[in-house]
Formats: structure tokens, C-alpha cells, sequence
């Protein structure tokens, strides 16, 4: 084809253009200036929720939610064990310890019935997270957790514009959290947003975004020590007009992945993350599976032969539990699920612009490197 296809890339409009050139001729340009709140107001209404908070990236989403439940040293929080490695990591920012549990092989969310066996005394929280766009089983974790009086932190930062049972997901868990860092479909650039219907976490989650401050005592008065998680109003301008953009982009890459399946179904040795009954799916990242013993190549090997040809992809997560910092934990424990789908997995350019020819010349190529 001639030319080089990125993964992922971002998709601008003149609203996102108007709005940071607003925010630069009014002279606010940090934390302070009005498009913050807006973009949570909007977002608030966008995936349903009382409250959302602006931050500066989805990890400090994730932070700041663990705080706001008061989960804590000697804690112990369920994660999936295929994952970002940020939703681990920012368990162990608490002094609290993840517990990792293995997959679903169709969703390749988190499986409720190896949590169970991972419960402890010390457990205090169950985080999901809706890996490459597909959400969880939302009344399922809810119930889970209820059961069991554990909280439900939902990471959901690649899951926005994705539906559950029809709607959006958003007020299900206490806490929802979503990033907008540049491959996502809504983009800041680097951003997050905490969202949750109760007052109280979301209260707490402000007050130590913005540095532990009580400005009621004195405007540099911090009780605690905070954080610096702020968004800025040039990343929340361009967030505006991401969102309002959101449906389209949704549809876009929706037909992107209806292309590939189209296109790549029946391929001995590949197979695709399927979307359950109850989900409809941003697909934010489109995924393989590649079946070495009947596509006759590595995962790898065909990832290497595809970057020859001009076409990036990458590869699925790392397993959590192999990581230096955690595998002295889980030396003793097997997810065989997540060691496959990691091994076998690799994400496909998806991005919304992608055009139908380069689609066609991605597949047409994949089917080339299958050895007969």
C-alpha cells in the first residue's frame, strides 16, 4: 500500500479547535478556567451519573476512587489479572494489596467465579475492568460485591460509548472511572474522569485532587496531603468537543469492526473477542487471537510480518501477576486463561478515519502470513 498505518490515532473537529482557541484568548489556561466544570457537567449527563470529575490522567482516577472508599493498608482489592498495569498499581498507591484473578475467554473480562475463591477477610473491593472497550457484567459484579459487602470500583478507560443492556454504565458501580489519554476514543491528550451518584466519595475524591485544600480555613490551608491530579481547561475544552463527537465515533469504529469480522471470520487459527448478549461495545481497540498451531505463525511473528508491510499493531497486556513487582506474590497461582489471550492476542489499527481500503489491505495481508 505505500503507506504507514498507525494503531490508533485521533480524530479533531472544528468544535475541539474553536474551544481551545477560547480557552487561550480568555488567558486560562490551567485548572482554573470554566471548561473544567463544564466537561464534567456534560460528562455527568453523558454516562448518567450525579457527579464527574475531571482529572489529569485515568490512573489518578483510579487513585483517587480507592481513596474516596477509605481502602487502605493491610486491604486487599480483586483485579484482573490481564489488564493496564496502572489498575493494579494503583491499589499498591493505597498501601492496599491487588489480588489477581483470571478471565473470561470470550469477553476476557474478569471471572466472577475465580474472584469468589480469591475472597479473604482482607478483601474490601472488587475492581472490573471492560478490557479493549466490552463492559462487564454489571448486575452480575454489582451482585457479587453486595453479597460479599465489597466495593465496586469499575475501571472503564476504554470502555466510553459502550452500552450495558442498552444503556449507559456509568452509576452501576460507586465508582466509574474512564481515561482520556491520546488512542482513546474521546482524547484530551493525557485526562481522566471520576464519576459515581454519591456525593460523599465524589466530595472526597475533589478535595484531594486538588491538594488536600480547605479553603474554608484559608486558601493554602491542606489538612492532608494531596495530590496534583488536576485537568486543565485546554484539555477539558478539547474533552467537549470529543464528547459531542461521541456517538459518530462509536459508529465509525463499530463499522470498522464489522469489516474485520467480515473479512477475517473463518480464517483457520484466528478468533475474535466476542460481544455478549447484554453488551454493545465501543470497540475500541478491534483484537485477534492468533492460534499458532493453526495459523501456522506466532502472534509475534505475524505482528513482525504486518510492521514489514507498514501496519502497527501491538501486542495484548502483559500478565499482571508476572510483572517483577508481583510475581513474588503469585509465584503459587495460575491464570491460564490470561496466560493464553496474553500470548495469543494483538490489537488491530481501529482508529475512527481508518479507511475501508486500508482495512481491506490490513486483512488481505494477515491472510498472507497464514502458513498453509
Amino acid at each position: 500500500m505505500g503507506s504507514f498505518i498507525p494503531l490508533a490515532k485521533p480524530s479533531f473537529g472544528l468544535v475541539e479547535k474553536r474551544l481551545v482557541n477560547q480557552a487561550l484568548d480568555s488567558g486560562w489556561i490551567s485548572s482554573l478556567g470554566s471548561f473544567v466544570e463544564q466537561f464534567g457537567r456534560e460528562f455527568a449527563k453523558t454516562v448518567g451519573v450525579k457527579y464527574a470529575l475531571p482529572v489529569g490522567n485515568g490512573t489518578a482516577a483510579l487513585h483517587l476512587a480507592l481513596i474516596a472508599l477509605g481502602i487502605g493498608k493491610g486491604d486487599e482489592v480483586i483485579v484482573p489479572a490481564l489488564t493496564f498495569v496502572a489498575s493494579a498499581n494503583s491499589v499498591t498507591y493505597v498501601g492496599a494489596k491487588p489480588v489477581f484473578v483470571d478471565i473470561d475467554p470470550e469477553t476476557f473480562n474478569l471471572n466472577l467465579k475465580a474472584a469468589e475463591a480469591k475472597v479473604t477477610p482482607k478483601t474490601k473491593a472488587i475492581m472490573s475492568v471492560d478490557l479493549y472497550g466490552h463492559p462487564v457484567d454489571f448486575a452480575r459484579v454489582k451482585s457479587f460485591a453486595k453479597k460479599l459487602k465489597l466495593h465496586f470500583i469499575s475501571d472503564s478507560a476504554e470502555s466510553l460509548g459502550s452500552l450495558y443492556k442498552g444503556k449507559s454504565f456509568g452509576g452501576i458501580a460507586e465508582v466509574t472511572t474512564f481515561s482520556f489519554f491520546g488512542n482513546k476514543i474521546v482524547t484530551t491528550g493525557e485526562g481522566g474522569m471520576l464519576v459515581t451518584n454519591s456525593k460523599k466519595i465524589y466530595d472526597t475524591a475533589k478535595f484531594y485532587r486538588d491538594q488536600a485544600k480547605d479553603i474554608t480555613i484559608h486558601n493554602y490551608y491542606h489538612p492532608a496531603i494531596g495530590y496534583n491530579y488536576a485537568m486543565t481547561n485546554l484539555q477539558a475544552g478539547v474533552g467537549i468537543g470529543q464528547l459531542r463527537r461521541l456517538k459518530m465515533l462509536v459508529k465509525k469504529k463499530r463499522a470498522i469492526a464489522d469489516h474485520y469480522r467480515r473479512l477475517l471470520s473463518g480464517v483457520p487459527g484466528l478468533n475474535f473477542q466476542a460481544e455478549a448478549s447484554y453488551a454493545k461495545t465501543n470497540w475500541w481497540m478491534f483484537s485477534l487471537l492468533v492460534d499458532k498451531q493453526k495459523f501456522g505463525r506466532s502472534r509475534d511473528e505475524l505482528m513482525r510480518l504486518l510492521a514489514k508491510k507498514g501496519i502497527e499493531t501491538r501486542p495484548f497486556f502483559y500478565p499482571l501477576p508476572q510483572l517483577p513487582p508481583y510475581k513474588p506474590d503469585n509465584r503459587q497461582n495460575q491464570f491460564p486463561v490470561t496466560d493464553r489471550i496474553s500470548g495469543q492476542g494483538l490489537n488491530l489499527p481501529s482508529f475512527a478515519s481508518l479507511t475501508q481500503k486500508e482495512i481491506l489491505y490490513i486483512a488481505a495481508q494477515i491472510k498472507l502470513a497464514r502458513v498453509f
